[in-house]
């Protein structure tokens, strides 16, 4: 059974985030569901972008709640960070998750915004947009591109997107898998 993957987001998510991460984790055949936080309404579940680029969703959050995910992973952007931080199905979602010994994930403005003030980043060390540092009580891995610390994992922003997705792809299935995206992408992973 391939692996389960959840990437809330809402209006303000940083597109080159958002699509990064589900695309690459669904090269590696992963079971990626992309939940719109928002309340289900007769429309498809669409939200507008940081940079007004509307996204379609597969699902609403209140959905899928009852479902386990192998990972959740939340992209960045200020205005969707906010959001995320401000639901609360989706705080107990992340807790709960926390507390199973699950893979949790955020990167830009998402590790300082949503993790951090709600103690998910307790006992982690971990890395956010560099605007954000000063929210993070452990700074001592800030100045790297993704962060792994026990099951969280955090990065930085855009440019560091397709890195961060083939990190979770390593944790969840293989450090062979995860190389074998990316040279089927042609991506250049400093190490």
């Amino acid at each position: 059974m391939h692996k389960t993957v959840l990437v809330p987001v809402a209006d303000g998510a940083e597109e080159i985030e958002t699509v990064s991460i589900v695309d690459t984790l669904r090269r590696a055949e992963l079971n990626v569901t992309l939940a719109s936080i928002y309340q289900k309404g007769p429309e498809s579940p669409i939200i507008k972008g940081s940079r007004n680029i509307n996204i379609v969703c597969d699902n609403y959050l209140e959905s899928i709640l009852g479902q386990d995910f192998d990972l959740i992973a939340l992209p960045g952007g200020l205005k969707n960070a906010e959001a995320l931080s401000q639901c609360q199905s989706l705080i107990q979602k992340l807790e709960e998750q926390k507390k199973a010994g699950k893979w949790f994930a955020a990167i830009c403005a998402s590790p300082a915004l949503v993790f951090e003030p709600h103690g998910l980043l307790k006992g982690e060390v971990g890395t956010c947009f560099p605007s954000l540092a000063e929210k993070l009580s452990n700074k001592s891995k800030i100045e790297q591109r993704v962060v792994v610390s026990n099951n969280c994992i955090t990065s930085r922003g855009p440019g560091t997107a397709i890195e961060f997705a083939l990190v979770l792809i390593e944790k969840l299935i293989s450090a062979e898998k995860s190389a074998q995206i990316a040279k089927s992408m042609l991506a250049y992973i400093p190490k």
